[in-house]
Order: C-alpha cells, then structure tokens, then sequence
C-alpha cells in the first residue's frame, strides 16, 4: 500500500529540537524523505550586527540571509536528489524574500525543481507542536499510571 507520501522531500527548520523531529519521524513514517535544516543563531546574529555596525542598509542584509538560506536549503536539496516540487511550510512560508530567493538560486543552479507554497501551510509548525504536545500528554500519563 503506497504511504501518503511516498516519494516526496521534507525539509523541516528546527528539525534538531524535540517538536522537529518528531515532525521528522511522523514524516517519515507516512513515506518521506524528511531531513533537518537549522541556522545557527548566535552566529547569525553576530553577522547582521557586524554588518550594521559597518552601514550596510537592513534591505541588503536581509537579502543576503535570505540567499545564504536558500543556498544551504539547495545544497540540502541536491544532497538528497530533490526533484520537482519543493514545498515550504511553517513559518518560513510566510517569508515572501526567502521564497524568491530559493526560486533564484533554484534557476541559477537549473535545478530541476519548483517552490510550492500553500497559503495554510503556517499551520504546519502549530500543527507539529500540537502533535508533540499530545504525544508528551500520553508518555506522561502511562508513566503516571506505572508509578502510581
């Protein structure tokens, strides 16, 4: 019987933490390729201070976050042999310059892939956390239970 998705890519930011990765597991078990990407924030954080500090407008340090992500989202993506498309959820969906900057490194890369974005996928992170909170709510319950 063919899982739900079987033969499709997930790339979950915040795949590392307790919610993203049983974001991973639960995508795994319905057929996907399902994978981590994180972004090392006080690293970060220390660059766009650095690059204010020396006057580079907000504009072009957004754009270059932007690009820096979707060409470690690409490279992640030509690691694991991602074709067609390329769907992004959560709250990066929201983010309208990550988009098209994934767009633009996919063409500059002629990858053969498209960005989709659905407009309820910010959901999918809330939906992940209420998962988890719901899983944690039952381990805790059957500990509750052997203990008492």
């Amino acid at each position: 019987m063919k899982r739900a998705l079987e033969n499709k890519i997930a790339v979950v930011t915040g795949g590392s933490g307790a919610i993203g990765s049983a974001i991973i597991a639960c995508l795994e078990r319905q057929g996907a390729c399902a994978v981590s990407l994180d972004v090392a924030r006080p690293a970060a954080e220390t660059d766009v201070i650095n690059m204010v500090s020396r006057g580079i407008s907000r504009s072009d340090i957004l754009k270059g976050i932007h690009l820096s992500m979707a060409g470690r989202y690409t490279k992640l993506l030509r690691s694991i042999g991602a074709c067609g498309d390329v769907a992004i959820t959560g709250g990066l969906a929201t983010d309208i310059g990550l988009c098209r900057a994934l767009e633009e490194k996919i063409a500059e890369e002629k990858l053969a892939m498209s960005v989709r974005i659905h407009p309820d996928s910010v959901y999918a992170g809330a939906i992940g956390a209420a998962l988890w909170g719901a899983y944690r709510h039952r381990v805790l319950a059957r500990r509750t239970e052997v203990m008492a």
